[in-house]
């Protein structure tokens, strides 16, 4: 819990969906979550099954266990990239091996934590829930610039072109 700790906040809320068949275990670490920073809001399923159900627009980030029945934490990951593809995705597991990381890895997880019972690792989930959702809003805030710069370039009126270094880098269609 947090404690005299000042509650945490980014600004924009953030949806996460955490996954783990452990319900008590979830439950818990979602209270905690949502009592260190007061943007983040968390919605506990028990299954990779119940979370593309529950999978909606909505949700800013997923923290998924590795071990579940039915399918295991990389397994839903793969399924979400389908539809999701830069969708924040943290793997949780009791099992740290190197192959249970490489294989998040090469998934394409966005970070990976290793459950440890005996510590409070609430603000590990905080730091790493923000990080990896504002790195995706950014992201997505600069592609839309750039798209919004490309179609006001392509569709001017007047020709535009860009040079650096002495080299042309862009130049629209009425400058040809």
């Amino acid at each position: 819990m947090t404690g005299d700790r000042p509650r945490v906040s980014t600004g924009a809320d953030i949806q996460v969906l955490f996954v783990d068949d452990d319900e008590q275990w979830a439950t818990l670490t979602a209270g905690d979550i949502e009592s260190e920073a007061a943007d983040v809001h968390v919605t506990v399923v028990g299954s990779a099954h119940e979370a593309l159900d529950a999978l909606s627009a909505e949700v800013d980030c997923i923290v998924a266990d590795y071990r579940m029945p039915g399918k295991n934490g990389i397994e839903l990951l793969e399924r979400v990239r389908e539809e999701h593809p830069r969708l924040p995705y943290l793997l949780v597991t009791s099992q740290g091996s190197e192959t249970v990381a490489s294989r998040a890895l090469d998934a394409g997880v966005t970070d990976y934590l290793i459950k440890d019972y005996g510590t409070d690792q609430t603000r590990d989930f905080v730091n790493k829930i923000h990080t990896s959702v504002e790195h995706n809003r950014l992201q997505r805030a600069i592609e839309e610039s750039e798209e919004r710069y490309r179609t006001v370039t392509e569709q001017s009126h007047d020709g535009i072109v860009i040079l650096q270094s002495g080299k042309l880098r862009f130049c629209n269609e009425r400058l040809i």
